[in-house]
């Protein structure tokens, strides 16, 4: 058959290896030179309150682990690191200016679309171009965590790996084991299969393109960015196309009251605009879309562009920072609008891939050809 090969939807079967695998393999030899894929890896994931999770287990321990996109490196809270018996060890974290070692994921405060300030987060870099061995993660109130915690045995589902750190911070949610960021995963393509309950991962070895193993009418393929630990999209909002992020890590969809007062024209006396719980101001959209798959009257939450250190606009400023230290992108898209979504994420080909949700049934006559799943062979 030749690259390309598929089978019909009703012949598809995921195959699971059924021995533990180490995270440590080479991805590049997880698989022959094949146009099928190759699951390595299947967990259950559930989304609660808008947050996506999976179980995972530290030693013998299992607990629920947070899935987040956008965050730029492990993270377990101190309780956690107590309750699996985890020691802390410091570390120096790298300050640069802008460079990949030098990321923060700031909790600060941000102003609303009327005037009131509220707590937000972004990214950006610490300025200070210092050696380090770890990334620099910093709170509200500056101060930056230096500790990290080991943990000697972490598995995932079918796979284990050893001596994995956790930078301990303040920001994963209490009694959760921590949160996994795209640094664990970035070696393997991943599948958030919101509608199926299914984070799924595969090899990278297959053919460019063909990974739609799932029935489905239509996929959109959008490049992205990997930058600064996040996956970055265009997408269109109301015919407007902007940059967005995909955030498993965000409970809902934002976008920045600078862009929406510049490219929407909306103020806090705007109508339509309703409030949130937080008291911070929605609107709904008329279309979001990923190239040729679209969410229809998206809610997105209005916010302040907040001060964040290296990256964004300057206080007082309605212009955009397009320069290189600008990474806040215009949209963040939650896990709100994501779980309405099906997303295979190939970070060797910087691609997302994006369909409907829910599967088609089998037999129906909009279903494209799916890809072949074959079982992993050392």
């Amino acid at each position: 058959m030749g690259c390309g090969y598929r089978v019909p939807a009703k012949k598809l079967r995921l195959a699971l290896l059924p021995a533990l695998l180490s995270l440590a393999w080479p991805a590049a030899a997880a698989a022959a030179d094949s146009c099928s894929l190759t699951l390595l890896n299947s967990v259950p994931l559930t989304v609660a309150d808008n947050i996506a999770w999976v179980p995972a287990a530290v030693g013998t321990r299992q607990t629920q682990f947070q899935i987040d996109t956008a965050s730029p490196d492990n993270q377990m809270g101190k309780d956690a690191a107590a309750d699996f018996g985890l020691p802390t060890i410091d570390f120096v974290p790298a300050h640069n200016d802008g460079g990949a070692g030098g990321l923060s994921l700031v909790q600060t405060t941000g102003t609303n679309i009327d005037g009131t300030t509220f707590g937000t987060s972004g990214f950006g870099s610490i300025g200070g171009a210092t050696a380090g061995n770890g990334i620099a993660i910093t709170n509200a109130r500056g101060v930056v965590f230096h500790r990290w915690a080991r943990a000697d045995a972490f598995t995932l589902g079918a796979m284990q790996t050893k001596n994995l750190n956790f930078v301990v911070t303040d920001i994963p949610q209490p009694g959760s084991g921590g949160i996994l960021s795209p640094q664990f995963f970035r070696r393997y393509d991943i599948d958030l299969n919101f509608s199926a309950h299914k984070f799924n991962m595969f090899a990278p070895t297959h053919c460019k393109g063909e990974v739609v193993y799932w029935r489905a009418p239509a996929v959109a393929k959008l490049p992205f960015r990997f930058k600064n630990g996040r996956i970055i999209v265009r997408v269109t909002l109301d015919g407007r196309e902007m940059d967005a992020e995909i955030n498993t890590g965000s409970p809902r969809t934002e976008m920045e009251f600078d862009d929406v007062d510049s490219l929407f024209y909306r103020g806090p006396t705007s109508y339509g605009l309703t409030r949130t719980d937080d008291g911070l101001h929605a609107f709904d959209f008329g279309i979001l879309s990923f190239g040729t798959v679209s969410i229809r009257n998206p809610r997105v939450v209005l916010t302040h562009s907040a001060m964040v250190p290296g990256a964004g606009p300057q206080t007082g400023t309605l212009l955009r920072n397009f320069g290189n230290t600008a990474t806040q992108p215009e949209l963040t898209i939650g896990t709100d609008m994501l779980k309405l979504l099906h997303l295979y994420i190939a970070f060797d080909e910087r691609m997302v891939y994006i369909t409907q949700g829910p599967e088609l049934p089998e037999g129906d006559k909009n279903v494209m050809p799916v890809v072949a799943v074959t079982p992993f062979r050392p």
